[in-house]
């Protein structure tokens, strides 16, 4: 059986995944193609983080179908963006909270998902959208980016325990399940064996790591850097919720200080403290201030990456400006900034004072361009 792979924006989760299913196919026999004419499967990869992003990914399942009709479809978008999803696709489909269900399309197949190593080189092809016109689409492009000579991805967990109010991931992404810790060291150490410097170490929900194994964020932290043979070894630290970062902050300052940190991603979402109640997202941003102060005074050289949405509903003008007061006292290195998005079925899509189209583009517009003054890498979503 020959299989085509393609995809919109997807994240890195999705594009580990991606690596995963080939491997799968691969193990039971099949070829991996980029002609998808000549394909006799089709595999979908799908985001739905974002207005446009859910956009592109609908428009692609309706373009592939006109190409192939052996489809499957993957990702966050069957949950994310349910009914419109059952209106243009009624075949075979699953998502990140039960990615063992496509043994359940393949039952003749020997070699079980499980039995395949995890991947920790995201398949980057995935994150550009399907072009109708480009039959052959290479499967080794990587936009550009060479991910086998920059960062691999300790994958240490899927789900999320968190319960924002605007987000509807967990639907599609399932309740926390942390890889055993003896797992997380055998990648780990694949990883190392394969000449890897800088490792990120990454999940949806990464610092909530083996709250359902009776382990801590820290205790895998400990274990890596036990099974770390040189000081040449270095860390990404991703998608760090700040409550964790309040938990762990005395923890995670000896390993900048010995220069295994040198990247920690902390989305804190807004610089409002009334917005982040209404947010569900439970922490004191001045003591988040404090501490990513602390650690760049620590090491000037930390990168640190955050995410921002504007105009959840109820931001005023005030809490906007506590957002830019943020980043006038906290060097942050890249920036990635959200429009935000009505989704249906969340707790947000109900609350009242829902700030206008105009204004969240404008507020988002203003803080790029106050943040690349500020020397911040920018990038712009929604």
């Amino acid at each position: 059986m020959k299989v085509f792979f393609v995809g919109n924006q997807v994240c890195t989760k999705r594009g580990l995944d991606t690596t995963l299913f080939k491997n799968y196919f691969l193990a039971n026999g099949c070829i991996i193609t980029d002609n998808i004419v000549e394909s006799d499967l089709v595999v979908a990869i799908t985001c739905a983080f974002v207005d446009s992003y859910k956009s592109i990914a609908l428009k692609m399942i309706e373009n592939l179908k006109k190409l192939n009709n052996n489809i499957i479809v993957y990702g966050c978008l069957p949950e994310m963006a349910k009914h419109e999803f059952k209106i243009i696709f009624n075949g075979k489909f699953f998502t990140p909270k039960n990615k063992a269900k496509i043994e359940s399309f393949f039952p003749n197949f020997k070699i079980k998902l499980d039995y395949i190593a995890d991947a920790f080189e995201p398949d980057i092809f995935v994150m550009k959208p399907f072009n109708l016109k480009k039959i052959n689409y290479p499967t080794n492009d990587r936009n550009n980016i060479n991910f086998k000579k920059s960062f691999p991805i300790l994958r240490i967990s899927e789900g999320c325990n968190n319960a924002c109010s605007y987000c509807l991931h967990p639907k599609s992404l399932g309740k926390l399940k942390s890889k055993p810790l003896d797992e997380c060291i055998f990648d780990y150490k694949r990883i190392i064996a394969c000449g890897y410097k800088r490792i990120s170490i990454h999940a949806n929900d990464p610092a909530s790591y083996g709250l359902d194994i009776g382990l801590t964020y820290l205790d895998l932290l400990i274990s890596l850097e036990e099974n770390t043979p040189s000081s040449d070894i270095k860390w990404n630290l991703n998608d760090i919720h700040p409550k964790y970062l309040l938990k762990y902050n005395f923890d995670l300052i000896k390993f900048i200080e010995k220069g295994r940190i040198i990247n920690i991603g902390v989305p804190i979402q807004s610089g409002s403290q009334k917005i982040l109640k209404k947010m569900n997202r439970i922490y004191d941003i001045k003591k988040v201030v404090d501490i990513l102060i602390k650690y760049k005074n620590i090491n000037p050289d930390l990168l640190l990456s955050t995410h921002i949405i504007v105009g959840f509903p109820g931001e005023t003008e005030d809490d906007f400006n506590d957002t830019l007061s943020f980043f006038k006292k906290v060097k942050i290195n890249n920036v990635y900034i959200f429009k935000y998005s009505n989704n249906v079925g969340t707790p947000a899509e109900k609350f009242n004072c829902q700030v206008d189209e105009q204004i969240i583009v404008k507020r988002q517009n203003l803080l790029a361009n106050e943040l690349s003054k500020m020397g911040c890498k920018v990038e712009l979503f929604g």
